[in-house]
């Protein structure tokens, strides 16, 4: 799923949360070009694809995307934003764990 999501255009980063919100792992890539948005259908259908039945949102911002799967153990999030200000990223998937 990783080498997918890491192809897709507009990729700029992923993370995967533990179900107490801990972050597990993640990667960010400022190499990238920024078609901001556009592929995020891609995303969303690699991760329901690799992960199976998770609750799914996705944020939609005028700079980009976040797109964000979670389920009872792990929550996985992708955004095509082109500057990540991952205080508000980790406030917003806190709120998510914590349902």
């Amino acid at each position: 799923m990783i080498e997918r999501l890491l192809q897709t255009t507009g990729y700029r980063g992923y993370g995967v949360l533990n179900e107490y919100g801990a972050y597990i792992e993640g990667s960010y890539n400022n190499d990238l070009g920024s078609s901001l948005g556009k592929s995020i259908f891609e995303l969303k259908s690699i991760i329901e694809g690799s992960i199976g039945p998770f609750q799914i949102t996705t944020i939609r911002g005028r700079d980009g995307a976040i797109f964000i799967a979670c389920n009872q153990n792990k929550t996985y999030f992708v955004h095509t934003l082109r500057e990540t200000n991952y205080g508000l990223v980790r406030k917003i998937l806190l709120e998510l764990v914590k349902r």
